[in-house]
């Protein structure tokens, strides 16, 4: 991103002159028969299903698709019994690549499940 940025890759924008950045969340990998302690887990039925699911910050429009921003969904964090919420993904990921990335977005795009409070 350093690069692309001194190379003024982004100068003209991607769509209508923004720097037009979308965040969306995907399921990385899952198992009904083993985890680990950073695992997300469902329950179905009388199996758990574990996996990792993260959310992606990347440009959209003209020019490169590059990935400005990741983070791994945590488990357990909005309450005791329940997972990180998209919500508070989506809120950690943009104030990241805020901080590490300050005047390289102009609009963020996301997903209707998570548009409702960012």
């Amino acid at each position: 991103m350093k690069t692309a940025v001194e190379n003024k890759v982004f100068e003209k924008g991607t769509i209508d002159g923004y720097t037009v950045v979308a965040i969306d969340g995907t399921k990385l990998f899952g198992s009904n028969k083993k985890s680990c302690s950073e695992c997300l887990k469902i329950n179905k039925g009388e199996m758990i299903h574990s996996f990792h699911s993260g959310a992606v910050m990347s440009t959209v429009g003209i020019g490169p698709k590059l990935v400005i921003g990741f983070e791994m969904y945590k488990p357990g964090q909005d309450s005791i019994s329940k997972d990180e919420g998209e919500l508070s993904l989506g809120k950690r990921l943009v104030s990241s690549v805020v901080k590490d990335h300050r005047k390289l977005t102009d609009v963020v795009v996301y997903d209707a499940l998570a548009c409702n409070s960012i």
